[in-house]
C-alpha cells in the first residue's frame, strides 16, 4: 500500500492505494501559492513567518489521521514540481534529468537540512540554487513545508520521488 501525495499550487492531495485500487483521497486546501502568499512576504522569510507556515501546514496534516483509513504500514510516493524540485536540488541538477528523479529518495532529514538551507536565502539567490527552477524560487519554501510537516506528521522517515503526473495515471 501506497500513500500518494501531490503538492500543488492551490491544494495538496493525498492519495491512499492498494495496487491500482483507490481507498482514499483527500484534498486538503493546502497549495504553495496561497501559502506563500498569506504566510512568506519577507525576504527571506522571517522565523515568525516560517513558524506560523508550519503551524498551519501541521494543523490541516493533523486531520488527515481521521480523514484517511489506516495508513499504517505504508511508504510515501511524492509527485508533482515540489517534490521533484526537491529531488533535483538533492541531486544538484544542473539540467533537470528525469531518469535521475524518479525513484530519488529524500529522508526527513535532508528535507528538513534542505528547507533551512533554502529558507535562509533571498529569492535572489535561490533562483541561483542547482536543481531549482528560478520560476519555482517563490514558493519551493511553502511546498517544502508541506512535504517536510507532512512527513514529519504522518511519520515517514522517507519520500520515494514520482517524476510520473497526472498524464501518465491517465494512459
Amino acid at each position: 500500500r501506497v500513500l500518494g501525495m501531490d503538492v500543488g499550487g492551490g491544494s495538496t492531495e493525498f492519495v491512499l492505494a492498494k495496487g491500482e485500487d483507490i481507498e482514499a483521497i483527500v484534498s486538503t486546501g493546502l497549495g504553495v501559492v496561497k501559502l506563500t502568499e498569506r504566510h512568506l512576504v519577507s525576504d527571506p522569510p522571517t522565523p515568525g513567518e516560517l513558524q506560523a507556515l508550519e503551524e498551519v501546514v501541521a494543523e490541516r496534516i493533523d486531520r488527515l489521521r481521521g480523514e484517511l483509513p489506516s495508513f499504517e504500514g505504508t511508504w510515501l510516493i511524492g509527485t508533482a514540481g515540489t517534490v521533484t524540485t526537491l529531488a533535483a536540488i538533492d541531486l544538484a541538477l544542473l539540467t533537470y534529468d528525469r531518469e535521475r528523479v524518479q525513484g530519488h529518495r529524500l529522508t526527513l532529514v535532508r528535507v528538513r537540512e534542505l528547507f533551512d538551507r533554502l529558507a535562509a536565502l533571498p529569492l535572489r539567490e535561490r533562483r541561483r540554487v542547482p536543481g531549482l527552477e528560478p520560476g519555482r524560487a517563490d514558493i519551493i519554501l511553502a511546498g517544502a513545508a508541506i512535504v517536510l510537516t507532512s512527513m514529519d506528521r504522518l511519520g515517514y522517515d522517507e519520500i520515494q520521488v514520482s517524476d510520473f503526473g497526472l498524464r501518465e495515471g491517465i494512459l
